[in-house]
């Protein structure tokens, strides 16, 4: 099944297989493996093991999207969801774009400053959450104008990573 998380600055594709209540992912490309257990009451929760990490979890199912709830964060997944690619086409051209955080994490490495310029799609920073490393692209093509986070900060859900400026 294709999704994506969304949230935070971005768009990142989720490809889940399922066999035996055993979920192979893959998360913006990188595989993710790990074991779900539902709750016998039937009530939404279930139990995670990610990386022999156990993880409680709520999932709520709307018409075309899945809200997950893990220690107070939600997160968002959306069936035929755009991917990236189209996101960032589609988004605006002009103005200003604040570029934030799509879940808790951290940063591993910032690969723009301050003054630099930029592509739409070009990698802003490397981005660690879950044990998964992702690279943060730039919504649109401009200018950096402002850098919020520095290497190996901790980051909360929307979190301003930095801004781009057309």
């Amino acid at each position: 099944m294709k999704l994506a998380l969304v949230g935070g600055g971005g768009t990142f594709p989720v490809e889940v297989e399922e066999e035996g209540g055993r979920l192979t992912m893959r998360l913006d490309g990188a595989p993710l493996d790990c074991e779900v257990l539902r709750s016998a009451l039937g009530d939404g929760l279930v139990s995670i093991l990610l990386d022999g990490r156990s993880y409680e979890a709520r999932v709520t199912l709307q018409d075309r999207e899945a809200l997950v709830e893990i220690d107070g964060h939600v997160f968002a997944f959306e069936k035929n969801a755009p991917s990236p690619g189209a996101a960032a086409v589609r988004r605006a051209t002009t103005g200003r774009a604040d570029v934030k955080a799509p879940m808790p994490g951290k940063i591993v490495k910032l690969l723009v400053a301050p003054g630099d310029t930029v592509a739409a799609g070009q990698g802003l920073l490397l981005f660690e959450a879950m044990k998964m490393q992702n690279e943060i692209r730039s919504p649109l093509a401009g200018r950096v104008t402002d850098v919020r986070v520095r290497e190996g900060q901790a980051v909360e859900s929307k979190d301003l990573f930095l801004t781009v400026q057309a």
